[in-house]
């Protein structure tokens, strides 16, 4: 039986980005998830190492934000309701798969901002929870991180339920196989193995 889908002339202006982002559109929108586990599978996917050595997980807290706005003094004589504002949407629809299986969400800064640049200006942090944090992965931990995720069905095939994702999937089961390789070729592998432990990783 096929699936009931909404009709795409009844999308929203932002539905139409949020699906539009997924396939690669340029929009003002940016990607998170409520998922950390999910957000820490997206940091990890590319196999490029960073110059830093670290990959990076961003955790944005929109409640501590509104906290502030909320119980901020009036340090200036500017009207709070003039301040860009960073608006959140939930955008799930039948037409957009990929941000259902990521249990994604996006946020939109009404001026252009990236949200680091957003806080920096108009953001008083002093004495305040934080609301923008990074967690930091080191590269060296990226292949035991990416197989525990595995683990938990978050990969390729699972977040990205289409072609593109199952091809990702057939790229990422290539990719462990050549580090299965190279682990099984190094002494301490195979010491581990000759071992009278009965488990092994």
């Amino acid at each position: 039986m096929q699936q009931a889908r909404i009709n795409p002339q009844s999308l929203s202006s932002v539905q139409w980005w949020a699906l539009g982002q997924h396939y690669g559109l340029a929009t003002p929108l940016l990607d998170w998830s409520n998922s950390p586990y999910v957000a820490a599978f997206f940091a990890l996917e590319g196999t490029a190492e960073p110059k830093s050595g670290k990959h990076a997980v961003w955790v944005f807290s929109h409640c501590a934000l509104d906290e502030i706005f909320i119980n901020r003094a009036k340090e200036s004589d500017a009207d709070e309701h003039e301040l860009p504002s960073i608006k959140i949407h939930h955008e799930i629809t039948d037409e957009n798969q990929r941000i259902i299986s990521q249990n994604g969400l996006f946020s939109e800064v009404s001026n252009g901002l990236d949200i680091e640049e957003y806080i920096e200006k108009y953001i008083p942090l002093t004495g305040m929870s934080p609301v923008l944090y990074k967690i930091e992965i080191p590269h060296k931990l990226r292949e035991e991180f990416l197989r525990h995720l595995d683990i938990m069905n978050i990969n390729h095939a699972s977040l990205y339920p289409d072609l593109i994702g199952s091809a990702s999937a057939a790229n990422r089961l290539f990719e462990k196989e050549l580090t299965d390789n190279i682990w099984q070729s190094t002494p301490d592998y195979v010491r581990r193995m000759l071992s009278d432990d009965t488990c092994h990783d």
